[in-house]
């Protein structure tokens, strides 16, 4: 069983994603439209796969033609696998 402090760890994780999203996308250079991150697995000490997802601004993943960058990274950890997906919309 997990204690506590790890799970606190876990939620403290997550609330920095959000806020470096938040970050990211407010104070870009590059003219990003918008991110989403998507992280999927054991988040926060659950006992089974749960899926947390955080976006900021506009993104269409329909359209074929937008300039959208992808990418995926699993991660191993003692408590299981959990994965990270990042989408970045760089417009129309």
């Amino acid at each position: 069983m997990r204690s506590r402090v790890d799970r606190k760890s876990q939620a403290r994780f997550l609330v920095f994603v959000n806020n470096l999203l938040t970050h990211t996308f407010n104070n870009n250079s590059i003219k990003i439209k918008g991110i989403r991150v998507n992280i999927n697995g054991r988040v926060n000490g659950v006992p089974r796969s749960k899926s947390w997802c955080a976006s900021e601004g506009k993104m269409s993943l329909q359209r074929i033609d937008a300039k959208i960058d992808y990418y995926y990274l699993p991660s191993q950890t003692v408590y299981g696998t959990f994965g990270i997906k990042v989408w970045i919309n760089y417009g129309d």
